[in-house]
């Protein structure tokens, strides 16, 4: 038997979205409504069925590379892509804007971007910035990294 389905129609969900909410915001929304938790992967797997998610941000100028989805969750990533939406005019939830810009005053004050390699375990790499690297606002070296020059994973939030 079927598992009872707990979404609304996806109708309700892109009205829900043009007012502005993200995914997250509308997974809390219903979460409440609904009495059972909705995650927000669930939200967004709905527009991704109904082919409605071709508004979904890429971040592609902040996280230019291919990331395994392993790496998605570590800590530049998550900075890379609420610089994203910042950048973006997004709205940015409580507390990201001065974690981002703590994060990005960090990275200033060491002088690093992140790498990014997809052939380790940490994925993603502060590394020290060169030439004109960052001076765009986004703190990334593009290019592959050089081992040689890993300073430490980004698995973690720095200690700042």
């Amino acid at each position: 038997m079927a598992r009872p389905r707990v979404l609304p129609p996806i109708g309700e969900l892109i009205k829900m979205s043009e007012a502005g909410h993200s995914h997250s915001e509308i997974a809390g929304i219903l979460s409440e409504k609904l009495g059972v938790p909705v995650a927000r992967s669930t939200i967004s797997a709905a527009f991704h069925r109904a082919g409605v998610s071709a508004n979904a941000h890429r971040y592609s100028q902040e996280l230019p590379w291919r990331v395994k989805s392993e790496h998605l969750s570590q800590y530049p990533a998550r900075m890379l892509r609420l610089l994203g939406r910042k950048r973006a005019g997004l709205e940015l939830g409580p507390g990201d804007e001065k974690r981002l810009e703590r994060w990005m005053g960090l990275l200033e004050r060491e002088r690093e971007v992140v790498g990014y390699d997809p052939n380790t375990i940490e994925g993603f790499w502060y590394v020290p910035r060169r030439g004109s690297e960052g001076r765009d606002g986004i703190p990334i070296r593009r290019k592959t990294i050089d081992v040689n020059e890993l300073r430490y994973g980004g698995v973690d939030e720095p200690k700042s």
